[in-house]
């Protein structure tokens, strides 16, 4: 309901599929993606066996689209001030001129950077892809924020934009707070995303136990 900017593709990753959720999040999007939306050219809804984590649907969604220009990624439950979208596009395409490996640019300042930002395809081709191993959530931004900076790759802060952002984006980690089911399975796999990121394999690209902690998780 807060986009006011014109856009080529509304793609939706639906994580909420043999959740208890699903019954209620499903007809929404069927409904959506029947009905369109004004500023839309097309609206795409991704489903798979189960919750794929943020990684995993951030990385479905650069690899559906090559071919865009950039890519804005955002939590379902990020609202966008007045104006945003189109002033961050805006910005990306200022910062991209100067930046010519490519551009992360965050609608909200850190620790929320990653709830909603914008890519350039450049920068990821570089960087490569979210690692997926962080599953389901956390530490997968953090991650990335330091292969960025061995790179040399450039995130953008904007204060005016990020504090426009902030006004209407009140409350963080809306997910956990609302479900206790969630918050309780977050404690167990917040500190094994944790583990991750600290172990030497991650480190030295090992795949193995993969499937363990994804098990674990």
């Amino acid at each position: 309901d807060s986009l006011d900017h014109p856009g080529g593709t509304l793609a939706v990753v639906d994580n909420s599929v043999n959740s208890r959720y699903a019954p209620a999040v499903r007809p929404l999007l069927d409904q959506l993606e029947q009905q369109g939306h004004p500023l839309i050219s097309q609206i795409q809804i991704a489903r798979g066996f189960g919750n794929q984590g943020v990684a995993a649907s951030w990385n479905q969604i650069l690899m559906a689209f090559p071919n865009a220009s950039a890519i804005a990624l955002l939590n379902h439950d990020v609202v966008l001030s007045p104006g945003a979208l189109q002033q961050a596009l805006e910005q990306l395409k200022a910062d991209a001129e100067h930046h010519p490996k490519g551009v992360l640019l965050p609608l909200l300042a850190p620790p929320a950077a990653f709830s909603a930002f914008l890519i350039t395809p450049k920068l990821w081709d570089t960087a490569g892809l979210f690692n997926p191993g962080f599953h389901p959530a956390y530490l997968e931004d953090l991650e990335f924020s330091d292969r960025l900076r061995d790179l040399g790759l450039t995130i953008s802060h904007h204060s005016k934009l990020q504090e426009a952002m902030a006004a209407v984006n009140t409350a963080a980690s809306a997910t956990i707070s609302h479900d206790p089911a969630i918050e309780r399975q977050n404690q167990s796999s917040f500190q094994l995303n944790r583990l991750w990121y600290f172990s030497h394999r991650r480190l030295r690209h090992d795949p193995r136990g993969s499937w363990l902690r994804r098990w674990l998780n």
